[in-house]
């Protein structure tokens, strides 16, 4: 996709991403949340919720395609962070959660699930429907097992870096040098390095709880959303949800 398109095409995909998470549940707040899209380039990751200002910040480095648009929709967006950033600060203001409810802990066991409950968003919200959307899920969680690797042949086996981006790049298949260089300059970076494992394992925990509710026809039960949202949890908390 051309960079000038990608702004427009995220934020159409953020106000559908939007439109088919509040037929799921509530959100606190007014369509689309007042976030904004920004485009980078250079940084240490593919898309990133920065709250404080309202922004998703996306990364044009990567070769995007629509599916390559559609997952920082959902994971920076609706369902994901920014829902839970919502959910929890109004839960906190109406004293019905803990004050750890507010927190979002790098690199802590709360961390898979915190980054699990925006990677599983696709299917919930209806977007896992297409043999292309199918295709697209499995790469992202080809390329986290792959990134995660790189993590572990980086810090834990001394692999130069040279060896490790090559590595990368001969088993991408998609994204191109722009999403290796990314994910090198992800698992370098000391406050990041050890994150890339909470995506690994938190999809496939969040999944577990998704795959119950699935044949939910309309909006979820309440008790769905304020057990996965509203309070920390672990992959093994999550795994207790009594759907």
């Amino acid at each position: 996709m051309p960079p000038v398109a990608v702004a427009g095409t995220l934020n159409d995909l953020l106000s559908d991403a939007w439109d088919r998470t509040v037929e799921r549940m509530e959100i606190p707040a007014g369509k689309r949340d007042g976030m904004r899209v920004e485009t980078v380039r250079g940084v240490p990751y593919n898309a990133m919720c920065d709250d404080a200002r309202r922004l998703i910040r996306l990364n044009l480095d990567p070769t995007l395609t629509l599916f390559g648009l559609r997952h920082p929709a959902v994971h920076e967006g609706y369902p994901g962070h920014s829902v839970q950033f919502r959910r929890r600060e109004a839960e906190y203001a109406a004293g019905r959660v803990p004050a750890d409810a507010l927190l979002s802990v790098v690199n802590t066991a709360s961390s898979s699930v915190f980054e699990g409950i925006a990677d599983a968003g696709l299917d919930p919200i209806g977007w896992q429907t297409e043999p292309d959307d199918r295709v697209g899920a499995l790469l992202a969680r080809y390329r986290s097992g792959i990134g995660t690797r790189a993590a572990w042949r980086l810090h834990a086996e001394g692999w130069p870096p040279q060896r490790v981006r090559d590595g990368l790049l001969q088993d991408a298949l998609v994204g191109g040098e722009g999403w290796v260089d990314t994910r090198m300059r992800f698992v370098s970076a000391d406050d990041r390095a050890a994150l890339i494992w909470s995506y690994w394992w938190g999809e496939p925990s969040v999944a577990a709880v998704w795959r119950r509710i699935r044949e939910t026809p309309d909006r979820w039960p309440a008790s769905v959303a304020a057990y996965a949202y509203d309070r920390m949890h672990s992959p093994a908390s999550i795994a207790l949800f009594p759907g």
